[in-house]
């Protein structure tokens, strides 16, 4: 991602200052954002993926000061996004907001994006 691509005949395709100014925290954005749907808020984590189709889904893990979040995202029909159904240690919750626990344990989530409205996303 560099800044200054030169145009000019004898620079042409030449470029300088990689990385720079906001370049890095906005890639961060897209790829731990933007993507995979993710977004703390408050102390909470947001789930909203945004896949692309195909990928299938990804897992990821989250740690909080007293305790983790770990993540399953499933896509199995390939939509990449839109509604999404989500346990939380293996119970149906409403939303896609999930509290970090405060005792130190492991929060296992999982969302699963639906091609109907059996979900519903906040």
């Amino acid at each position: 991602m560099p800044a200054d691509v030169g145009g000019a005949a004898s620079f042409e395709g030449r470029a300088g200052w990689t990385w720079y100014t906001g370049a890095a925290a906005w890639a961060r954005r897209l790829g731990v954002e933007a993507i995979p749907g993710l977004e703390l808020r408050d102390g909470r984590l947001r789930i909203l993926p945004c896949l692309p189709r195909g990928w299938g889904g990804y897992s990821a893990e989250f740690a909080g000061p007293h305790g983790r979040i770990a993540l399953r995202v499933e896509d199995p029909e390939g939509l990449g996004g839109g509604m999404a159904e989500m346990k939380i240690d293996g119970r149906l919750a409403p939303g896609n907001m999930v509290d970090f626990p405060t005792d130190g344990s492991v929060r296992q989530v999982v969302s699963r994006i639906c091609p109907d409205s059996r979900a519903s996303a906040q």
